[in-house]
């Protein structure tokens, strides 16, 4: 049956190693563009946690200077600085948790095709074997088949 089928089977292995080839073509560039979106989400995440630091020390100021006005006036002028600060650091708190958020899942769908790309790359590789394989024994049932025709003489490869 394998005699019959020899050439088929290779063609087959052949069709199904482009596919595969494909595929972790694919995955590869999946794999580069989550890395560079990650790396993207860690510097925002970066800037806005500087942000949001230099905001929460800022409010820390304008609450000092509160306590310290001398007159209603200043007073009035740094409890409207305060709750500026309030606001700001409340924003980028929420922005900079969204952020982690969307860094996670980012680190996640990397992880995965990752993954991925490792299991397709390991099964092109038992792919490339068995079509090696394949074509092998392709090889020898042709020569032996030719040397059946040249009535038992060997076939010599040049």
């Amino acid at each position: 049956m394998f005699r019959r089928h020899a050439p088929e089977l290779v063609q087959n292995l052949q069709s199904t190693r482009r596919q595969v080839d494909g595929a972790v073509a694919k995955y590869e560039r999946r794999c580069k563009r989550l890395a560079r979106l990650r790396e993207e989400a860690r510097s925002v995440a970066a800037e806005l946690g500087q942000q949001l630091q230099e905001n929460t020390e800022a409010l820390a100021a304008a609450a000092q200077r509160v306590k310290s006005a001398g007159s209603e006036e200043e007073e009035q002028a740094a409890l409207a600085k305060k709750h500026e600060c309030e606001e700001n650091v409340e924003v980028l708190r929420t922005q900079h948790g969204d952020q982690q958020r969307q860094l996670e899942e980012i680190e996640h769908q990397l992880s995965k095709a990752e993954a991925t790309l490792a299991r397709l790359r390991s099964q092109r590789d038992v792919l490339k074997a068995r079509l090696r394989a394949a074509q092998a024994r392709c090889t020898f049932l042709a020569r032996r088949l030719l040397a059946r025709r040249l009535g038992g003489r060997r076939f010599r490869r040049r």
